[in-house]
């Protein structure tokens, strides 16, 4: 039978928390009825799975599950880092410099490092070359291996593991089948039509995560997609589809 260790009681306050929080702030409201319902259970899935697993891994490693995270976290903020200095290479403004130094690393870690243990925003330059697939694959790995090594190292054994064990897989399978569908049927350039409408109107925010993304990247409105959208927004009759009132 599991011991609730200070440890994994303490994580698993925490973690319930910061879930119901962080639900909260990566809700996007671009999101349709589709995209939005495979959003929230896979992201539902993907914290529950992760919430569990450290927990569990924590009752064999104790404090060294803060090491563990850590590894992770650093890995993250380094590759997100070498993402936003990319974007930055096509940057012409005066403050280019200032983008590349310890306050923009120090916000990469707090916005998408730590983060990065249960989230990964769908949106802008990290939804490009299959990052977001990179991410699921890694949460994957990740989750697979930990919950093994906790089964097979536990020293108790009981129904309640087999049950968790079960748990794990079955949270893990659906956020990432639920993730990758929506990560397929989220369309491609609605961060651009999110990012036209933050700079030239007044709408509220979409989602915190792009004002962090506007923070951290080189972003810019693609000159097509601007025309468009005022075109589009100048003459609404254009998006209304005409129907055939001629008789047969």
């Amino acid at each position: 039978m599991l011991d609730m260790h200070p440890l994994v009681i303490a994580e698993l306050v925490g973690s319930a928390l910061s879930i119901f929080s962080m639900l909260i702030a990566i809700r996007r409201r671009d999101d349709g009825i589709l995209t939005g319902f495979l959003s929230f259970v896979g992201w539902i899935s993907m914290f529950t799975s992760r919430v569990i697993v450290f927990a569990l891994v924590a009752l064999i490693i104790s404090h060294w599950i803060f090491l563990l995270c850590s590894i992770h976290v650093l890995v993250f903020t380094v590759w997100v880092y070498m993402i936003a200095m990319k974007a930055l290479e096509d940057d012409v403004s005066p403050n280019r410099s200032k983008k590349r130094g310890i306050h923009t690393l120090i916000l990469i870690f707090f916005f998408f490092g730590l983060p990065s243990l249960v989230l990964w925003p769908y949106m802008f330059h990290l939804k490009e070359k299959q990052r977001p697939l990179k991410f699921l694959i890694v949460m994957f790995v990740e989750n697979t291996l930990m919950i093994l090594f906790w089964y097979f190292m536990r020293t108790t054994d009981s129904r309640k593991d087999f049950f968790l064990l079960i748990l794990v897989i079955v949270t893990t399978v659906v956020a990432t089948l639920f993730l990758s569908l929506y990560f397929c049927c989220k369309p491609s350039k609605v961060d651009q039509v999110v990012l036209h409408d933050m700079r030239y109107t007044d709408k509220e925010s979409y989602g915190i995560y792009f004002e962090f993304c506007d923070i951290v990247f080189n972003l810019n409105v693609q000159k097509e997609v601007k025309e468009l959208l005022d075109v589009i927004r100048e003459n609404p009759e254009l998006t209304t589809p005409k129907i055939s009132t001629q008789a047969s």
